[in-house]
């Protein structure tokens, strides 16, 4: 499971999930992070289709975002992942992504073409995002004046 040449140090370092592919669209290379999140081990991978190795599903409606994938790929070369995708690990619970997909159709010998996926965790951030969002929300109904409090004043006031 080796990239070519030292980009292997590089994209081992990635705090992003990167898994590359060869022409025929099967693993041969799992940064850790990518084993982290998948739950597959670099070697357990190799040689196994990316899309039975990386689940990558819509959140809400459970179908798969690689099915309308295809096209976008042989048009543009690259697939940015819907905002509510996530990837469904071997024996975890799902995890909320972002990240895109790099597949080209270039299948000439000694083509130079990096194909894979680069994705990055963002469950985190999301519950942080929804979290502030729900306290900013319930600030906005505390009255806006300054609160009175008379007899603590009058207990500080008296030392």
């Amino acid at each position: 499971m080796k990239p070519l040449g030292g980009i292997r140090n590089i994209l081992s370092a990635v705090t992003d999930a990167v898994v590359l592919v060869d022409s025929h669209r099967l693993v041969n290379y799992m940064n850790p992070e990518a084993e982290n999140l998948t739950g597959f081990s670099a070697e357990d991978a190799a040689g196994k289709d990316l899309w039975e190795v990386c689940v990558f599903i819509e959140q809400n409606t459970r179908e798969s975002v690689t099915d309308d994938m295809d096209e976008v790929l042989s048009r543009d070369g690259y697939f940015s992942f819907p905002v509510a995708t996530v990837i469904i690990p071997r024996e975890e619970d799902e995890i909320l992504i972002r990240g895109d997909v790099f597949l080209s159709d270039d299948t000439r010998m000694g083509s130079d073409a990096i194909e894979g996926v680069v994705f990055r965790n963002v469950s985190s951030r999301w519950l942080i995002d929804t979290t502030l969002q729900r306290n900013q929300k319930a600030n906005s109904f505390l009255p806006t004046h300054k609160r009175s409090y008379p007899l603590v004043e009058q207990v500080c006031l008296s030392f």
